[in-house]
This record gives C-alpha cells, structure tokens and sequence, in this order.
C-alpha cells in the first residue's frame, strides 16, 4: 500500500459529523434504561415514540420527559460556571477543545479554503462555546460561521455558509483566507427561535432558560423515573411494555 502524504489530506475537503456521543458525560443523551419485556436492550427516545406513536397521552408524557430532561440541561448549561463541573463534564469540554483546535492546526496548514465543515445532531451549544472560548484567549485567529447574518438581531441563511472570509492588511498588500469553521446544526439548536418565516439565532443564556421555561409540560415524575428504572417497578409504563 503505497504512503499517504499528510499534505494530500490538508487539501481535501474536510467534514465532520457529531453525535450525541460528543456531548456524552456534559449533557444527558436519548438513551434510557427502560426495557421491553424479555428484552435486554434499552429503548431510546426516538424508539417509544415509535412504538406508540398512535397514543397521543403516551406521547405528550415522553416529550415532555425530553424537553425537561435533554433539552433543558442544554439550555441551562452555562460554558462560564466550570467549577461545578463533574469530573465527566470536564473531560467532555476538554474532548470539544482538543477536537476544535485539531482542527484549527489542520486548517493552518492548507493553502486555500481554510474551511471546515461541522454538521451536528445536537441542540448544544458547545462548538459555539469552544470557539468562543479559544478567541477570548487570542491564541487562534478563525472565524466561526453559525449560518447568521445581521446585527443586532441574527438570523439564519444557508446561503451564508458558501461565504469565506479574507484577511487583505491595512493597505491590501495582501490577501489569505481567513481560517473557518462551518457550524450546521441538522436538527436546529436551544439558541433557535421562529421569527415569523426566518429562524433568530442568540446565544444569551437568560434567554435560553426562560424560553424553556414556558414550554407546556406534563410534570408527572413517576414517569419520568420510569424511563430510567431499568427495574420498572412502577406498574403504570411497566404495563405499557409488556403488550
């Protein structure tokens, strides 16, 4: 098999997806412990709300699990409060850190197009806070494209991911690319709002928490232990599984 020289891939094109995987140990996942009856594999989120998909109770109760458990510690989790951080959260961030800057350090080292796609499933935040975080520090110059355009409201277009950015100096002497991180989102994000036909992008946490916080839920916990009762001792979602 013949070498691959390094400098073949810095010229590719380059595309990341993330997972919830990504996130694993900083923010909860779909995943339950739940079971079938005679089964020893979990259900996930999306694998009840298939099952019963026509029980529109059923439903209302597992979304309203979902928003108050997923959606809401994502919408709360503030990348400035570290110190109560579990150990797990740390090692989550510092996976997000690692990963950016591999990527900066790669982008570096291309010749044209310093551009980088992310494509995420995750409503977090945590790309947009890892670069944030690396800027602040001023030892990366990069710019991260969310998607947005405007000023004091940001909205999204998906043209605005086909535009770079160029650094020309003071007096245009010069001209590079200046290196960029395409962030996009797939399945929309907690820092999205509908703003009539245009989606708003901020990223203010306040904001964040208290557009959760209006969401109409079904506040039943018995059921919300029940999804994560691998026992299922609780008859009501025991009774569920078993038909």
């Amino acid at each position: 098999m013949p070498n691959i020289n390094k400098s073949d891939i810095y010229e590719k094109n380059l595309n990341f997806l993330l997972g919830s995987g990504a996130s694993y140990g900083l923010l909860p996942t779909l995943a339950l412990r739940v079971k079938e009856n005679g089964s020893n594999e979990a259900h996930t989120v999306e694998t009840l709300a298939t099952k019963y998909e026509e029980d529109a109770d059923f439903l209302a109760h597992l979304f309203s699990w979902y928003v108050h458990e997923v959606i809401l510690p994502a919408a709360e989790y503030d990348p400035g409060n570290a110190t109560m951080n579990t150990a797990l959260q740390d090692a989550a961030v510092e996976n997000y850190r690692l990963f950016v800057e591999t990527i900066l350090k790669i982008l570096s080292k291309k010749s044209h197009k310093k551009r980088v796609n992310i494509f995420t499933t995750n409503y977090d935040g945590m790309i947009a806070h890892t670069a944030e975080a690396l800027l602040r520090l001023g030892s990366y110059d990069f710019h991260l494209n969310d998607g947005t355009d405007g000023f004091v409201k940001r909205t999204l277009n998906a043209r605005n991911f086909g535009r770079y950015f160029q650094d020309h100096g003071v007096f245009d002497r010069h001209s590079k690319s200046v290196p960029q991180i395409n962030l996009i989102e797939l399945h929309g994000s907690v820092y999205w709002y509908k703003d009539v036909e245009k989606i708003e992008v901020s990223y203010d946490l306040d904001r964040a928490k208290q557009r959760i916080s209006e969401v109409p839920l079904r506040e039943d916990q018995d059921f919300f232990d029940d999804l994560l009762d691998e026992v299922l001792k609780r008859m009501r979602i025991y009774n569920l599984l078993r038909t």
